[in-house]
């Protein structure tokens, strides 16, 4: 619930697959088990001795002679055991995980949400067209006063469609949005060999088919690569790595900023200051 609360502006109206939400919740699921593994021991530890304690085993058991330290001593020796063991899925699998995570959510926050027009109001996400329409049927397919804007040429709307009715759908490979409009116009303005020429085309149709690409709308893979020198997808070694990387960077930085400082300051160095005192007694 975490995890669906925080990303949800991400997620909702994007048409993602069930496999990629399952998806980003198996890359989760890693990062996770810092925070309820030991809790979860020391439940399990406390409800088993409190078991024994309650059906009077452990008075028995130090009855027979032995310490709490001997009762004690397998759970000791399996948390040991866990802690070495949890430590290598923390320095070497979560880090994956998060490479993976972070790169999947980062596609998916860079796709564009899923084509949804709605009547009465203009859509816009669609690249160099505004498409406008006023009514839409139950059936969300049936749509009526169809205002289709073209300004993919760059010199304004010199191309619109107008339609009374038709129908609207996507495809089944979810690849094109199609356009199947009846009884309307075209409009086309045409510019002369002087730019205050300017014909205008008008064609009547009784059907018009009209086909939008929706590549710009599929959610592309990137790379691991990208995100691969985060400290959050970094093993302890390569952390240490990037710490001696660090401090040597600030050691150079630090060297070049006393170097030309003194560039600068050459009147404290102490033969700077011999000659300036030389100098002002010559002068009196």
């Amino acid at each position: 619930m975490q995890f669906f609360w925080l990303y949800i502006d991400d997620l909702v109206g994007k048409g993602l697959d069930t496999s990629i939400i399952f998806k980003l919740i198996l890359y989760l699921a890693p990062t996770l088990v810092p925070m309820a593994l030991p809790l979860s021991v020391l439940l399990a530890g406390i409800m088993v001795f409190g078991k024994i304690a309650e059906s009077s085993e452990l008075t028995a058991m130090k009855s027979g002679g032995n310490s709490l330290y001997k009762i004690s001593k397998p759970l000791l020796i399996f948390s040991a055991i866990l802690s070495v063991l949890a430590f290598g899925f923390n320095n070497y699998v979560i880090p994956i995980a998060n490479l993976k995570f972070q790169t999947l959510l980062m596609d998916i926050r860079n796709t564009k949400p899923a084509v949804k027009i709605k009547a009465g109001s203009f859509y816009n996400e669609l690249p160099g067209f505004s498409i406008y329409v006023s009514n839409k049927a139950k059936d969300n397919k049936t749509i009526e006063n169809v205002m289709i804007y073209d300004h993919t040429s760059g010199k304004g709307n010199d191309k619109i469609i107008l339609a009374k009715k038709g129908k609207m759908y996507v495809s089944a490979d979810s690849k094109f949005l199609i356009f199947e409009l009846n009884n309307g116009c075209r409009y086309e303005e045409k510019t002369g060999k002087k730019n205050n020429d300017k014909d205008q085309v008008r064609l009547q149709f009784k059907y018009w088919k009209k086909i939008f690409d929706l590549s710009a709308f599929e959610m592309k893979k990137s790379g691991d690569d990208y995100l691969k020198t985060n400290n959050e997808m970094l093993s302890n070694n390569e952390l240490n790595k990037e710490i001696d990387t660090v401090k040597k960077r600030m050691q150079d930085y630090t060297k070049q900023n006393l170097e030309s400082t003194q560039t600068y300051l050459s009147i404290l160095k102490p033969d700077s200051i011999y000659r300036y005192k030389n100098l002002s007694t010559t002068l009196k």
